[in-house]
């Protein structure tokens, strides 16, 4: 299969109001997919097509490579979700919320205690959520989609209320569970988070696709700075100069801006060539947060 799921064309409006145009996705195996773009942009109507939740009108919606409309209570049973906020019982304790889910899929009642401590809730399981923090709803959320051991998660801003080291819990779970064989498609503001544990990026400006890839595809054909550390800044200046890069010297250190991958093995290829000493070498890329804005123009 070359792709867990794919949109071809996918097209939505609201009324006479267009919200997606012609988005086509595609979902590696195996992948963790960082579903980006800014408020507005179509991302929640997309995932709520996705899964069914909205319907969408002649284009396909393939998951599993099935089409959704046709379906999707097949696909649904191996997908876990998690939708901007979890919906709980607030009179029922963590473990008892996750115990009608035994309704759906019986074969799992050993899951509860599993899943409440994968996300770090074994501590609660008996706790009336009513008394939870935002985190800890969050955290029972993700239980939730976890529980039937789902292949395919899609998850919209699951770390939302976390702090610091709950984010870094969940990046570890999201990468064990990458390393188990899921799928994951996770939509989130946290640039940072998603910069660490995804593989692929799909970005969408006003319902368009603005870039889709690997994300080192990305990084590699983006400008960035290479500081070389020298005792001859002079011969790196010219040879920069040579080459029509930006150059910027400061005592042994000298700066160079170059455009991508290509341009930095060829700078690295004129050093050697001109057997210059450099004994330190510092490379600055732009940050995902920068490269969203840049693409998305915020």
């Amino acid at each position: 299969m070359d792709a867990i799921l794919e949109t071809k064309n996918l097209s939505f409006s609201f009324g006479k109001t267009p919200v997606l145009k012609d988005l086509s996705l595609s979902v590696p195996p195996g992948s963790v997919y960082g579903f980006l773009g800014p408020n507005g942009a179509g991302k929640s109507t997309t995932i709520k097509l996705l899964l069914g939740l909205l319907r969408p009108r002649h284009e396909e919606v393939l998951i599993f490579g099935k089409d959704i409309r046709s379906h999707r209570q097949a696909i649904l049973a191996r997908i876990g979700h998690l939708i901007e906020s979890p919906t709980v019982y607030q009179h029922l304790t963590a473990k008892e919320n996750l115990r009608y889910l035994e309704i759906l899929f019986p074969g799992n009642k050993h899951r509860k205690e599993e899943v409440l401590d994968l996300v770090g809730l074994a501590h609660a399981t008996n706790k009336k959520v009513k008394h939870f923090s935002m985190g800890m709803k969050q955290r029972l959320g993700i239980a939730m989609a976890l529980y039937h051991d789902p292949d395919f998660l899609i998850l919209d801003e699951p770390v939302n209320g976390l702090d610091p080291q709950g984010i870094h819990e969940m990046r570890a779970l999201f990468l064990r569970l990458k390393e188990a064989g899921k799928t994951i498609l996770v939509s989130s503001h946290i640039l940072s988070e998603i910069e660490k544990v995804c593989t692929h990026l799909g970005i969408i400006k006003k319902g368009e696709m603005v870039f889709q890839g690997p994300i080192g595809d990305l990084q590699s054909t983006t400008r960035r700075t290479v500081h070389l550390y020298t005792d001859d800044p002079a011969r790196i200046s010219q040879l920069a100069e040579q080459h029509e890069w930006a150059v910027q010297p400061n005592g042994q250190k000298v700066s160079v801006e170059i455009e991508n991958d290509d341009a930095f093995n060829e700078l690295l290829r004129a050093v050697v060539q001109a057997n210059v000493r450099v004994h330190d070498l510092e490379r600055e890329a732009p940050s995902l947060e920068q490269l969203f804005m840049d693409l998305t123009n915020v």
